[in-house]
């Protein structure tokens, strides 16, 4: 903080003004299991119903209801697919984790203690029975990190099993074993002989509706990404001179 203080004293204040759980990982809850900064979630969600989101209320939840069933449906489906205790995103990253503890030097100390030394110098303590280390990423996502693998290859057990249960297999069997039930359209509905709900009047607004929403402040964008184009000295053919061309 103090040295972004020297960078932007605005910036260091924006965020002095609000609560380090909100924007630090440093003080995210370790039982959640989630180290996201961002609401990809919901920009994920936002997006699919971006077709859909500008029809009648009846029209956007058929949608929504619709896309949920099929989406369930296979996710059901890929889990069976399976071919580790956990899915693919996840081993991925063991795998990726696997190049760090094969730079790490450990040093047991008791019971499920231990010291590792990375090959930069720096020194970390992990202990497998809380499942925690220094450097905080097993502790926030219950992934094993580079320096737990390596403790974990010491005392020979298996890096699987000591990934948190909301990974593995049964946690994703379990959560898609239920799924969304089909409903006819709305002419096939029971007439509870109510007073129907109609909607408001509608109210053309000038300019054409907007599809995209409106971005935050400080949000870059969409195009950030790209790369500017290099700006170019015209040369004319015939004088072979630059600044203009043959038709000016």
């Amino acid at each position: 903080m103090n040295d972004l203080k020297e960078i932007s004293e605005p910036a260091y204040n924006w965020l002095m003004k609000k609560a380090p759980t909100e924007w630090s990982k440093s003080h995210f809850r370790t039982s959640v299991k989630c180290d996201m900064l961002l609401n990809n979630l919901c920009e994920s969600f936002n997006s699919t119903i971006l077709d859909s989101r500008d029809k009648m209320i009846i029209t956007l939840l058929e949608s929504i209801h619709f896309w949920l069933m099929g989406r369930m449906c296979k996710k059901r489906q890929s889990v069976s697919k399976w071919n580790y205790l956990v899915g693919k995103r996840i081993f991925d990253i063991i795998e990726k984790n696997k190049k760090v503890a094969q730079q790490c030097i450990c040093t047991k100390s008791i019971d499920g203690s231990f010291q590792v030394t990375y090959i930069t110098g720096q020194v970390l303590s992990v202990n497998l029975e809380t499942r925690t280390c220094t450097c905080r990423s097993f502790d926030l996502t219950g992934i094993p990190c580079g320096h737990a693998l390596a403790c974990l290859w010491f005392s020979n057990l298996d890096a699987y099993e000591f990934v948190d249960p909301c990974y593995k297999k049964e946690a994703f069997e379990a959560t898609y074993a239920k799924g969304i039930t089909p409903m006819p359209s709305s002419d096939e509905w029971e007439n509870k002989d109510k007073n129907p709900i109609l909607p408001p009047p509608e109210t053309v607004l000038p300019e054409r509706p907007k599809k995209s929403r409106n971005g935050e402040v400080n949000e870059p964008p969409a195009c950030a990404t790209k790369l500017r184009k290099t700006p170019q000295t015209n040369q004319c053919s015939n004088c072979k001179q630059r600044g203009h061309i043959k038709t000016i």
